[in-house]
């Protein structure tokens, strides 16, 4: 496996030492914008770490030997896992390859998505790669030659910043004006709430740009 850059991303690249069994061959974007669309379930019952049963509130996403990327999104700095199934317990559960790291609880948060698996990526200069969803993950077993010009794209995908508040009355307004400023989306501050000068905190521009395990 080789990895050739420049990553124009604004997140680390992750890898590893599994690089998955090429089902869904070469991945090649050599005009315009590709857009993986992110195929997920979600945790629906506890399941807890030391075991390999994950349950989801569907199976049907999945087939044996998928890779799956588990990740909690109700925070910044989330706990993730990466999984290979085994077999599956339609409509229950995913029986994986490997214990879970962690405890993942019932909720619509705690996402399994669905990870591609390529022989090869290629993306040509001035031509993107992105996700429909916040994470853009794949495996694959040959080269990812990102040529110079092409961006993996996560822009604006992340979470977004606050919304301001109006003093009187107390409600948001539809542009987040009043004493809070608006709130914008991507590396922007959030707005403060009523009566208060301070913007909120940056809001979140992207999640991970690259995840090859």
């Amino acid at each position: 496996m080789t990895i050739k850059g420049p990553f124009p991303t604004y997140k680390p690249i992750i890898y590893g030492n599994d690089y998955g069994d090429g089902r869904d061959g070469d991945l090649d974007v050599i005009s315009g914008t590709t857009t993986l669309t992110c195929v997920y379930s979600y945790v629906n019952d506890t399941s807890s770490a030391g075991t390999n049963v994950l349950y989801v509130n569907s199976t049907a996403e999945f087939s044996q030997g998928d890779a799956i990327f588990i990740h909690d999104t109700s925070t910044a700095g989330g706990n993730w896992e990466t999984r290979f199934i085994a077999v599956i317990n339609s409509g229950v559960s995913l029986i994986l390859t490997e214990n879970l790291t962690y405890d993942w609880a019932n909720s619509a948060y705690n996402v399994v998505l669905l990870v591609r698996q390529y022989e090869s990526v290629t993306v040509d200069a001035g031509c993107y790669l992105t996700a429909s969803c916040s994470t853009l993950a794949f495996l694959c077993q040959g080269e990812v030659n990102i040529e110079t010009g092409g961006f993996l794209y996560m822009y604006g995908k992340g979470w977004e910043g606050g919304r301001g508040w109006q003093s009187s009355p107390y409600y948001a307004s539809e542009d987040g004006t009043g004493p809070g400023k608006g709130g914008k989306g991507g590396t922007q501050e959030g707005g403060g709430g009523a009566g208060h000068e301070n913007d909120g905190s940056n809001g979140k521009d992207d999640d991970l740009s690259l995840i090859h395990i």
